[in-house]
């Protein structure tokens, strides 16, 4: 099979790909399949059409001769350098080099990936799937009741515990982007790879932040720093006012957090920034008071998570919330449906726009009672 023959059986098989690749049938899975192995056909297109047209030059400067333009690549090597010998002890003008007028562009097979955009808070609150429920309610104890002495014969005192409720209602989170089917055809297939996991890591993202700051309106997921109305199992008059980081900060953040009668451990929630704060903090000698571990993650042993979403100390108003300590374990994020990432050519077929939706249903809050000890900035 010569080269052309061989050219048009590949590009036949490029146009059956396409084809499928333009049914509304075809899966996510058959797509990524399919670009693999347009980009391989590419390659092997653009190597026959470079033989084909090394041959078919060789044929032109040969003009008038009997050429197989089949010749292997050393033979037409061995010919040019005889012809050009001949014609330089015939003081003839000869070509030295063929340059080609395009720009030959390389690029490179993989995308560099970003810095982490997701908190890793959200792999430690407590995860529910419930698919097809609508809320959830989590019962939890504010404190249990207290037995008294008695007289022989009188009532028994009451001793009931404390009860609580936190409602978690259905939210829908949404993510969305557009490509042209010329990228989805020509890119190679990893950028379709990252324009879909992008889709995952947008809903990823607003979740880390919802968690913490989420407002619980109607619609919206209950954060741990929402207002006293909706997030019900934290008390306002248990957050702790502080006027600066500095060497009292951490043991009065953790003597504050939990009952009076043991000491609980958590995790520190905070910002980036407020690790700085923690080691500008000096003692009387001039060293630092708080030993930061950026392995373990630890400050003075105590393990804290770096969230955007808490407002840093340094630019923090009075009355505004800073960092949280607590388990985060105690919030509940609840997946009402699993994340589904759809594909559509419809909306914009004229344009030959392809479309690309993620959509879950979630809702969240803090489900045991003074579950986290909230830190404000004091006037």
């Amino acid at each position: 099979m010569n080269l052309s023959e061989q050219l048009k059986n590949l590009l036949a098989d490029m146009n059956a790909l396409e084809t499928e690749s333009r049914s509304q049938d075809t899966s996510t899975e058959r797509l990524a399949e399919i670009n693999d192995k347009m980009d391989a056909m590419i390659e092997q297109r653009n190597a026959l059409e470079s033989k084909i047209k090394k041959a078919n030059e060789e044929a032109f400067k040969r003009a008038g001769t009997n050429i197989d333009i089949e010749k292997s690549p050393e033979k037409l090597a061995d010919e040019e350098a005889e012809q050009r010998i001949r014609a330089l002890k015939q003081n003839r003008a000869i070509t030295l080099a063929t340059l080609d007028t395009l720009t030959i562009n390389h690029q490179a097979n993989n995308i560099k990936g970003a810095f982490n955009e997701v908190s890793n808070l959200l792999d430690l609150v407590t995860y529910k799937y419930l698919p097809g429920g609508e809320s959830f309610t989590q019962a939890f104890i504010k404190g249990y009741g207290e037995g008294a002495y008695t007289a022989e014969g009188a009532d028994a005192v009451n001793s009931e515990p404390a009860w609580g409720y936190a409602a978690i209602n259905k939210t829908k989170i949404t993510a969305y982007t557009e490509v042209s089917e010329e990228f989805e055809k020509l890119k190679p297939s990893f950028y379709l790879t990252e324009i879909q996991r992008n889709l995952t890591i947008s809903l990823r993202k607003t979740l880390a932040k919802e968690i913490v700051k989420g407002d619980g309106d109607t619609g919206h997921i209950t954060g741990i720093l929402a207002p006293a109305a909706k997030v019900v199992a934290l008390e306002t008059a248990k957050d702790l006012e502080i006027t600066a980081i500095d060497e009292n900060t951490l043991s009065d953040v953790i003597i504050g957090y939990g009952g009076d009668e043991d000491i609980y451990r958590g995790v520190l929630v905070i910002n980036k920034l407020d690790l700085k704060d923690f080691l500008r903090v000096r003692g009387t000698d001039k060293k630092p008071v708080y030993k930061v571990d950026f392995i373990n993650q630890t400050i003075d042993g105590v393990p804290y998570i770096i969230s955007s979403n808490i407002k840093p100390f340094s630019t923090a108003v009075a009355g505004d919330y800073t960092f949280v300590y607590g388990a985060l374990g105690h919030y509940d994020l609840v997946a009402f449906s699993p994340i589904e990432i759809s594909k559509s050519t419809d909306y914009k077929f004229r344009q030959g726009q392809i479309a690309y939706r993620a959509v879950g249903l979630f809702g969240g809050n803090t489900t045991s009672f003074n579950a986290f000890l909230r830190t404000k900035k004091a006037a």
